[in-house]
């Protein structure tokens, strides 16, 4: 079996310093197995860490098709963020999302606002509201833990972070 599942279960200590740990998952495993594994790895490390378990998730690996595995521009630079936020259908609620990266050219002027009208942003901002079609009739749509669904954008801007 390959091990392609990874379980991540995260810690906080007494200081209230966060770390996690990673546990390769063999496939082949329904998810309420996975669930019940990391639940009892979770109470198994809880028990001779003293930490708290402040969380747990399953991450799937994916094959990416080709052309994403390029190589990055330039002038990329992670420190540079692109910020969107979004109001959600339950009115007062937001989601928001941090790009990793932003191309200098998709800001408007010398500006930190981020071009909307631009056709690569458009098709983002478009799938964060409306969804992305997937295979059936279905359409998987951008929300946020409590399931609320992205209505409208409402800031998408470059944020400057401080580098490690």
């Amino acid at each position: 079996m390959s091990l392609a599942v990874t379980g991540r279960l995260d810690f906080v200590d007494e200081k209230n310093k966060e770390s996690n740990t990673v546990i390769r998952i063999p496939t082949g495993f329904a998810l309420s197995d996975m669930n019940l594994f990391l639940q009892t790895a979770a109470q198994a490390l809880a028990d001779i860490s003293g930490c708290q378990v402040t969380g747990a998730s399953v991450t799937i690996g994916l094959t990416l098709p080709g052309g994403l595995r390029t190589v990055a521009s330039i002038a990329s630079d992670i420190a540079r963020k692109a910020f969107l936020q979004y109001r959600t259908v339950v009115s007062g609620f937001f989601n928001k999302m941090q790009i990793p990266t932003l191309k200098e050219t998709l800001t408007v002027g010398s500006s930190d606002d981020i071009d909307q009208a631009d056709p690569a942003v458009a098709a983002l901002l478009s799938a964060h509201v409306n969804g992305i079609p997937v295979t059936g009739p279905a359409t998987v749509s951008f929300g946020n833990d409590r399931i609320m669904l992205n209505d409208a954008i409402s800031i998408a801007v470059e944020h400057h972070m401080k580098k490690k």
